[in-house]
């Protein structure tokens, strides 16, 4: 792909570089973390320095205190949502690979976060089984995952967010390309099937963002 889901992808190249500079991230452990991220061969498809903006203040505005998120990478949306919790606040972030979750867990700690944050290792349709189990509801939850089961973790987010809570999900632009109707990606596909049906779907109340790659946000 041409267009990483790091830069703001629904904005003219003028718009996102302002954007960009205006959100850029001068957190000398984020800087480590990406340079981590090259060494370890990491996909470089975290969130954008907007997006984890974004997210930072709904946690602010809607006074969040118990986080989900659905896919950890190299921990920088978790770590930049944590940075917006209260002292109080918890943040669980499911994660399959546990390359991953290693390199994310030492800059938590290194961020002093990790009282906050706690990684459940394996596949996410598993440690949802522990979620539901040992789990209270949470006020946000933040879906940036496998595109096949997005739909999964979708309904998931469902089950275990509270009244009025909110669910969002990435890459609503699937990475530039939700135009593109007679597109090969199967990940594209699955990104234009969630998108028609969470806009459609009555138990929720959704706006589509031009933020990031695209930012889905439902309430229950």
């Amino acid at each position: 792909r041409n267009i990483m889901s790091t830069f703001p992808t629904a904005l003219i190249p003028e718009f996102a570089q302002y954007l960009h500079s205006f959100h850029s991230v001068d957190n000398e452990i984020f800087l480590r973390l990406q340079q981590s991220a090259k060494q370890h061969h990491v996909p470089e498809i975290w969130i954008s320095p907007d997006e984890a903006r974004a997210l930072q203040w709904i946690i602010n505005a809607t006074q969040t205190k118990r986080v989900l998120e659905i896919g950890t990478l190299i921990g920088y949306s978790a770590m930049m949502m944590a940075y917006a919790l209260p002292e109080d606040g918890k943040l669980i972030t499911l994660e399959k690979e546990s390359r991953f979750a290693d390199i994310a867990q030492s800059f938590w700690n290194e961020a002093k976060l990790t009282k906050k944050i706690q990684v459940l290792v394996g596949s996410a349709t598993e440690t949802f089984q522990n979620i539901f189990e040992t789990e209270s509801s949470f006020d946000f939850v933040f879906i940036d995952a496998d595109k096949k089961n997005y739909h999964l973790y979708f309904e998931y987010a469902l089950q275990i967010t509270r009244p009025h809570g909110i669910i969002a999900l990435d890459n609503a632009f699937a990475f530039g390309q939700i135009n593109q109707s007679q597109t090969d990606d199967i990940s594209v596909k699955y990104i234009q099937e969630c998108n028609k049906k969470i806009i459609n779907d009555k138990r929720v109340f959704s706006v589509l963002l031009p933020v990031g790659d695209g930012l889905l946000l439902c309430t229950k």
